[in-house]
């Protein structure tokens, strides 16, 4: 069955997270967090939104983000694939790096 598409607003605030896939300790390794973190920054620069906060543990990641015109469903597909590759290319591996697509929970108020 066929997922469907997520909408997400610009100038809305989302909870975006995502897990590696068998819960592997990716960002156990320092060098792994500081190109997450990299490409991150590039990506933003390129797509306009802005980063409020983050937190990485060693196999997941949260973000706090305010969307900027480029839906973040393309730059959330763009940090995590081009993360991947650059992964599996890197470690000689193949596959999936990461357990499902990203998470995004909309923040609407201080509650949250």
């Amino acid at each position: 069955m066929p997922r469907f598409p997520r909408h997400f607003d610009e100038g809305d605030l989302y909870h975006v997270y995502n897990r590696f896939s068998r819960d592997e300790p990716i960002f156990g390794e320092e060098a792994e967090v500081q190109r997450f973190l990299d490409l991150l920054g590039e990506i933003k620069e390129t797509d306009g939104f802005a980063l409020l906060a983050f937190c990485i543990l060693s196999n997941h990641y949260h973000l706090v983000v305010k969307q900027g015109p480029v839906s973040l469903s393309r730059t959330m597909r763009s940090l995590q694939g081009r993360f991947s590759q650059s992964f599996n290319v890197r470690h000689k591996s193949t596959g999936p790096l990461w357990q499902s697509r990203f998470k995004a929970e909309w923040i609407g108020d201080n509650a949250y």
